[in-house]
């Protein structure tokens, strides 16, 4: 089966769980409490008010189960936010810091450890991705062949890059030709964020392959080898064409048709 039993457990995966490991990188180290600060800026792709982004540091409880907010701030007019005083408690070993704004990909970087404090603030340095549009034509092959002679259904999809609330579909299921922004619905998804510029990403059950700037009817099969799956991902490039294996084991194609500034 597809889809199975994660969707019991699984949802949506949104860009706020998309972290950066950075490894070695942490503010404060050491076998009692101690607090902590941070500084520095939030970029914008494009032209906007640099004023008012939220930044946030946080933590997950797994004994409760839920995100605790350690400190909270918003950005000045261009851009910097400062923190200081940060309780940091020995028993946590992941901090999240996050910097998020309507329309635009969420940042966020992880530590698995603080150390090495010595008075001086920890310097981030985000830059939040605008969302953006990407019109894809399909081919979707529901037989039992990799072939696209005949029997094939066909459509154009309109999908959203990955932004905070879930504020579009990122994904498309191409069996249904329905978008969707969970992993474990979508056959490939589309997304652009601070860690992971204008991608692909196979779906949890799926797998793509890039085939070039070439066009859509000129790829008569797709490959049974080669293949990405969700674990990795390709460059989004408007004018390729890429072959999918979808989630119900059957092949598809698409071609971007462009990628641009969702405008909505």
């Amino acid at each position: 089966m597809r889809r199975g039993a994660w969707q019991a457990f699984a949802g949506a995966i949104s860009a706020a769980t998309l972290l950066v490991c950075l490894a070695g990188c942490a503010l404060w180290q050491g076998n009692q409490s101690g607090t902590a600060s941070i500084e520095g800026r939030v970029r914008l792709e494009t032209v906007g008010t640099m004023e008012g982004i939220d930044v946030r540091v946080t933590y997950y409880d797994s004994a409760l189960g839920t995100t605790v907010m350690v400190g909270t701030t918003k950005t000045d007019s261009s851009g910097r936010f400062d923190m200081r005083g940060l309780t940091i408690a020995p028993e946590v070993t992941r901090y999240t810091v996050t910097a998020f704004l309507s329309r635009y990909s969420t940042a966020n970087d992880y530590y698995e450890v603080f150390y090495g404090y010595d008075g001086k603030p920890f310097s981030f340095d985000f830059l939040l991705k605008f969302e953006k549009l990407m019109i894809i034509d399909w081919v979707y092959q529901p037989g039992s062949t990799a072939s696209f002679g005949t029997g094939t259904t066909a459509g154009t999809a309109a999908v959203y890059s990955e932004v905070l609330g879930g504020a579009g579909p990122t994904g498309l299921n191409i069996n249904t030709g329905a978008t969707t922004n969970s992993w474990y619905d979508a056959d490939v998804l589309f997304r652009d964020s601070y860690s992971t510029p204008i991608s692909l990403r196979a779906g949890y059950y799926a797998a793509i392959k890039d085939m070039g700037p070439v066009a859509l009817e000129e790829v008569l099969e797709a490959p049974t080898s080669g293949y990405t799956t969700y674990s990795g991902g390709l460059s989004a490039v408007a004018g390729n064409t890429y072959c999918v294996r979808t989630g119900e084991k059957h092949y598809a194609k698409f071609t971007i048709r462009e990628i641009r500034p969702s405008g909505r």
